[in-house]
């Protein structure tokens, strides 16, 4: 061989891995150009919508009541609201630090090592994200079986575990992408899209959206069986419930925010100024298929390449499970509202039951044959029994089959006792209301309830008096409604409750508030925030309460003055209603407002309950809220 074909030869190969290099280098950076915009762009739309979903959940935990946590089975409420207040605080610094590059921190040696793309760290970056991405995938898995069982729409609950089969059917591929940059960009931004819109954008849509109409828009949807059960399973969907839960949405914010905020940091790193110039000078040098070249994927790793078919599959089998569960399920009983549709099983899941035996010409005392595990389900979760004779009440037996209901409404019944059979209530009941029934004392059934009930409501019936021990017994009830009874008293106890928040004594004859009960409701606040005593026999209100800032509804009671406590502002704000009262009659009538009848008031018009007081042509026939009950209109 000549000399000079040997120092050629030499020559060739020295410069040939500095044009390897310099073609890596002018790559990561068209990679990194590419990806900047979108990736602020992406950074900015998330951080303001996320930052304002966690100030918003923030905001809820510290201002609902305590009886809705109890209600909606919050797990502790104060770690989730710390930990809703961090993220919202870390997506306001990712939106200042996006807008403003300077309020970034700067990059530990650590994530420098990360965002290099040499050969020396390919595998640790590689592991890395994998890691994440199996950790990811494992909690929206969890996610999306534990929706299975608090979504009432097939199309939202099979959309969602569609994204996360995405998650697994798409971003495996890019672990393959040859080229470093790109590969670590397209995972980093999946990620962080793919969380952003499991943990984020689908919660606003199934549960935030629906809880602000819910309790700052139209308050009477909470009357409807149909919308309380959706938002009441949507609620415990999104608010945490159990540790496990805790841990997996928190895993799954953590790492979309950390991919987020790793890509946009990565993004920004450049090379040094002459080596950006040497890209831009050799830019023209770069053809396309030199550049796929190195963006295209393929990889030899065969863990890899098993953890990739693995995602293929799970994706796949969670398409099947969601497809199959929720839409080749056995029909429901025609009773039946909504439903649910839980992973590995197609039999009915009812979740809302309602039965009216007017409407349907059900004649007989039980309604037990209607009421069937094997034809419902198990979840069964609220229970609205209309125009029903039931004069012994549901068998307690057979209601203890439904051990996750929460509410259970009788309206419009002959009933006369509810005994207590072998089985109590289930322990999950949280609201129970009897209305319009023929009971002449307090039912067994209730002379004793589980911690979990918040909410009682008995209505027109001919009970004269409730024993202390009753009410003792009803310490734990947050929200007690006894109306058009025929209760003559307050008993001292009731006051004492500790957690009572809500107490309606509407329609009965009572006709004084003792000083020493007023002085005990006073020491409860702020627990105590309503004290309806509508149409009794008062001729002076328990203006002590006025101070602790109580609503008092005195309304259709005898009270022809009042104190100078009660000042023209309170009446205005309806602090104290004092509508069709002499007060209101023969005075300067501020802040009095007409009633169509004495027990009607005008909010309770078309507020989706039958009211039967209100179910007059003076009342417009309680607004229609009687018309699903099959009650005619005479003029």
């Amino acid at each position: 061989m000549p000399p000079g074909a040997a120092v050629a030869d030499a020559s060739v190969a020295a410069v040939h891995p500095r044009r390897i290099a310099r073609s890596h280098s002018v790559a990561s950076t068209l990679v990194r150009s590419a990806l900047r915009r979108p990736a602020r762009a992406v950074a900015l739309i998330k951080h303001s919508i996320s930052g304002a979903y966690f100030a918003i959940f923030c905001a809820m935990y510290v201002t609902s009541k305590a009886q809705d946590l109890r209600a909606l089975q919050v797990y502790s409420p104060l770690a989730a609201t710390c930990i809703n207040c961090a993220f919202a605080l870390l997506h306001f610094y990712g939106l200042a630090a996006t807008c403003s590059p300077r309020l970034q921190f700067p990059i530990a040696p650590a994530w420098a090592r990360a965002f290099n793309v040499s050969s020396s760290t390919e595998v640790a970056t590689s592991a890395q994200l994998v890691f994440f991405h199996f950790i990811d995938i494992s909690c929206q898995s969890y996610q999306a079986y534990r929706m299975s069982f608090y979504l009432v729409g097939r199309v939202s609950s099979f959309g969602f575990t569609a994204l996360v089969a995405l998650n697994c059917l798409v971003t495996p591929w890019f672990l393959l992408i040859q080229h470093k940059v790109a590969r670590k960009s397209l995972v980093l931004l999946t990620s962080s899209l793919v969380g952003f819109v499991v943990s984020t954008l689908f919660p606003v849509f199934v549960f935030l959206i629906p809880a602000i109409r819910f309790n700052f828009i139209n308050e009477n949807l909470r009357n409807s069986p149909a919308f309380l059960t959706e938002g009441i399973l949507a609620s415990r969907y999104a608010i945490v419930s159990s540790p496990i839960d805790l841990v997996t949405k928190s895993a799954i914010q953590a790492s979309s925010f950390l991919a987020l905020r790793r890509l946009v940091q990565f993004v920004d790193v450049l090379k040094p100024r002459s080596t950006m110039t040497t890209a831009v000078n050799h830019k023209p040098s770069i053809s396309p298929a030199v550049l796929s070249q190195h963006i295209r994927i393929g990889h030899r790793n065969r863990p890899l390449l098993t953890y990739v078919a693995c995602n293929l599959v799970w994706g796949f089998v969670l398409i099947v499970l969601s497809g199959v569960s929720n839409f080749h399920r056995t029909p429901c009983p025609d009773t039946c509202l909504l439903e649910i549709a839980p992973w590995f099983d197609t039999s009915c899941q009812c979740v809302t039951f309602e039965l009216n035996c007017a409407m349907r010409n059900i004649s007989g005392d039980t309604i037990d044959a209607y009421l069937r595990p094997d034809q419902l389900g198990q979840w069964l979760f609220y229970i609205d029994v209309r125009r029903c004779s039931v004069p012994n009440g549901i068998s307690t037996n057979t209601l203890a089959a439904f051990q996750h209901i929460y509410g259970l409404h009788i309206i419009f019944s002959n009933m006369t006792v509810w005994p207590r059979h072998e089985l109590e209530l289930p322990q999950s009941l949280t609201t129970i209301q009897i209305r319009y029934s023929n009971l002449t004392v307090i039912p067994d059934v209730l002379t004793s309830v589980s911690s979990n009930l918040v909410y009682i409501r008995l209505e027109g019936a001919y009970i004269a008096s409730i024993p202390d021990s009753i009410y003792a017994a009803w310490a734990n009830v947050s929200s007690i409604a006894l109306n058009y009874l025929n209760l003559t008293h307050v008993p001292f106890v009731v006051a004492s409750h500790p957690i009572l928040a809500k107490l309606e004594l509407r329609g009965n004859f009572i006709s004084n508030i003792t000083l020493k009960w007023q002085n005990q409701i006073h020491m409860q606040q702020p627990l105590v925030t309503q004290i309806d005593l509508t149409a009794n026999a008062l001729r002076d209100g328990p203006w002590l309460l006025i101070q602790t800032g109580v609503l008092l509804r005195l309304g259709s009671n005898p009270i022809a003055s009042v104190p100078p406590t009660v000042t023209a502002k309170t009446l205005t704000s309806r602090k104290v209603v004092l509508d069709d009262t002499p007060y209101c009659t023969t005075g300067p009538a501020v802040g009095c407002q007409p009633k169509c009848a004495r027990y009607c008031d005008s909010t309770m018009i078309g507020n989706l309950r039958c009211d039967w007081v209100c179910f007059t042509e003076a009342c417009q026939f309680d607004g229609g809220d009687c018309d699903g009950f099959g009650y005619l209109r005479y003029p």
